[in-house]
């Protein structure tokens, strides 16, 4: 349990797990390696289905190699695209069974560090992703210390603070780890009749 605490991507995946069900369609806002969209295939099973967004043709081509070394048989949809334009995509926007959407910002880890994720583009997303997860579903957003990713982080926490009270928000910090990642997990409340 302890060694979950320690590092975020378990963490929100975890965080994650626990609300996503077999039958449920995700979305990975970050493909990069592959490593969360698996992880979301497991999570919703054969009948279920994962969307996964990436800019980069060739962390798009990791995250294949990576699906098909894994074996995954779950439905995925590997889009060329920012995260920012999923409502722009039929299957995702009039979906009513997408349980979780993920963010792990940043680079990717095989790429050139310098094409990171951006605040404007973060912003619209996670606001996309807060409107199109069903009652009961989460959003999980990893965010880092890099430049690029401070004001994404400080953007990021003036938004949760400010979501209306159809969500609750969370935030977990390592209060003693100066550049440590920051995980925000926005949970859409079950409507009550």
């Amino acid at each position: 349990m302890i060694e979950t605490f320690r590092r975020q991507t378990l963490f929100a995946q975890a965080c994650v797990a626990d609300i996503l069900k077999p039958g449920d369609s995700a979305v990975d806002g970050t493909v990069g390696t592959g490593e969360d969209t698996v992880f979301l295939a497991h999570c919703v099973g054969l009948k279920g289905k994962v969307y996964g967004f990436d800019i980069q043709k060739a962390a798009l081509q990791e995250a294949r190699e990576n699906i098909q070394k894994k074996a995954v048989k779950t439905p995925i949809q590997l889009i060329c695209d920012g995260h920012q334009h999923m409502d722009c995509y039929p299957e995702i926007a009039d979906n009513p069974n997408i349980g979780a959407v993920m963010f792990n910002l940043g680079y990717w880890p095989d790429g050139d560090p310098f094409v990171t994720t951006q605040t404007e583009t973060t912003l619209k997303a996670l606001k996309q992703s807060a409107e199109l997860i069903r009652p009961g579903g989460i959003v999980s957003v990893i965010a880092y210390a890099h430049s690029e990713g401070q004001d994404e982080k400080r953007q990021i926490d003036q938004w949760t603070a400010h979501l209306d009270h159809h969500y609750d928000t969370y935030c977990f910090d390592v209060k003693n780890h100066k550049g440590a990642p920051t995980v925000y997990l926005i949970l859409k409340k079950e409507s009550r009749h």
